[in-house]
């Protein structure tokens, strides 16, 4: 059984597969002629329209949760050690490792309920560029949480010719519940579809996440090992999965699996059609 997830295909989407459900024919014709009485000479405001995608967004995150739940691995790491809950994303190696000769060792070998989270917001606005703050960019924020994130710790004391023993090994002593987290993915904007891309912010990373403080609750007693050392190790590989989660695509519409970029242009080609976005409104 292969223990590898590979946060789902990428596929061609074809902008005419409509991926968001429309409550009526009458309601699209209602958005569309107030995304006509918002245009201007250069076409539909972006601003406008962004405030369009939250709040179309945001009715959709059950739905987003679902799909998430059901395509991102459940666990994260080192996934030929001590069996992990499967399916287990392999990065090949462990998550934290060091070994303090005769002193003590530690290392982290997986992370496991990516597969808990819930979305809980969404908010689509302009910013200004990190990179270049003259230029706007599409600042496309998700927040949510994961419901419980163990982790599988060993923590060890070493005696006479390095000879190491258990002082405690398991997959409670870190790293809580309710975990939130917070993902920024900065978004080019152009007229025509497909309207938003991801915006190239090098050296800079794209996307931000941020997360909530880890900590090990288990005591420790008799070596002195650097905990934060450990909790931000694997605090920034859960970010590093995070990030993975807004780049790939694992959202499984129609048949057709799509990153969440690709679902929001979707969206907003159903509704403008042929019309111009005009992304300095």
């Amino acid at each position: 059984v292969s223990t590898q997830s590979t946060w789902g295909s990428a596929h061609c989407l074809d902008p005419s597969v409509e991926l968001l459900p429309r409550s009526s024919m009458s309601g699209k014709v209602f958005l569309l002629l107030t995304f006509l009485a918002h245009a201007n000479g250069q076409g539909i405001s972006l601003s406008f329209l962004l405030s369009i995608i939250t709040g179309q967004v945001q009715q959709q995150l059950p739905d987003l949760t679902r799909e998430l739940r059901a395509d991102v691995p459940t666990s994260y790491g080192l996934c030929s050690s001590n069996n992990p809950p499967l399916p287990c994303y392999n990065t090949g190696d462990y998550l934290y490792y060091h070994h303090e000769s005769w002193l003590w060792k530690a290392f982290a070998r997986w992370i496991t309920g990516l597969n808990t989270l819930n979305l809980t917001n969404a908010v689509f606005k302009t910013v200004a560029n990190p990179v270049n703050p003259a230029v706007k960019v599409v600042s496309a924020e998700i927040a949510g949480y994961f419901e419980k994130l163990p982790l599988s710790l060993y923590i060890g004391e070493c005696f006479t010719f390095d000879q190491c023993s258990i002082l405690w090994d398991n997959t409670y002593g870190c790293c809580g519940t309710n975990k939130h987290f917070d993902v920024t993915e900065f978004l080019s904007c152009q007229s025509t579809y497909p309207y938003f891309s991801v915006a190239n912010l090098s050296p800079n990373p794209n996307p931000i996440v941020k997360l909530d403080k880890f900590e090990i609750t288990e005591q420790i007693i008799g070596v002195n090992v650097p905990v934060t050392d450990i909790t931000d190790s694997v605090s920034s590989a859960v970010q590093t999965a995070v990030a993975d989660v807004m780049k790939q695509p694992i959202i499984n519409m129609n048949g057709t699996t799509v990153t969440i970029v690709q679902y929001v242009n979707s969206y907003v080609h159903s509704y403008l059609s042929s019309l111009p976005l005009d992304c300095n409104g």
